[in-house]
């Protein structure tokens, strides 16, 4: 049981970190600012962004069930 402690405070951390860091507009500016990105590039950058922070969200709402999960 104590495994399952330590990988749900773990996996807390990394979604907070996740979260944390796609929030921050300064993420989406700092890696378009290249001159190579379109805005195609930028549009589909900010699309992605969206998307992976809705997914560690959920997985972060989803992780007080970790301890009761039997395997």
């Amino acid at each position: 049981m104590k495994t399952m402690a330590a990988e749900y405070t773990l996996l807390v951390y990394l979604a907070d970190k996740v979260i944390e860091a796609l929030t921050q507009q300064q993420f989406v500016e700092a890696i378009t600012q290249a001159p190579h990105f379109t805005e195609d590039d930028k549009s589909y950058i900010t699309k992605v962004r969206a998307h992976i922070l809705i997914r560690a969200q959920h997985l972060k709402s989803q992780a007080p069930d970790i301890p009761n999960i039997e395997v």
